[in-house]
């Protein structure tokens, strides 16, 4: 298993936990992948407000604000 697999894996359980539909889940594992919300909207045939509209969702629901609040949760759930 990579190790993007194993952080994936780590970290569906509390994608789950909180509450994140599919489609929120696989915007939140591309933006974790470093990918812009213009390559994120064309991969998922959907609009960049849609994406942005995505990310404020996730962020609200793990309770953060913003991307370094991000690297922040991702470190604390897989340690």
């Amino acid at each position: 298993m990579s190790s993007s697999e194993a952080i994936l894996k780590t970290l569906e359980v509390t994608m789950y936990r909180c509450d994140l539909r599919e489609k929120q889940r696989t915007v939140l594992w591309m933006l974790l992948q470093g990918k812009e919300k213009k390559e994120i909207a064309n991969t998922l045939h959907l609009s960049e407000e849609a994406i942005r509209k995505h990310q404020r969702t996730i962020y609200n629901k793990l309770g953060i604000e913003g991307k370094s609040q991000l690297v922040k949760w991702v470190i604390e759930q897989i340690s």
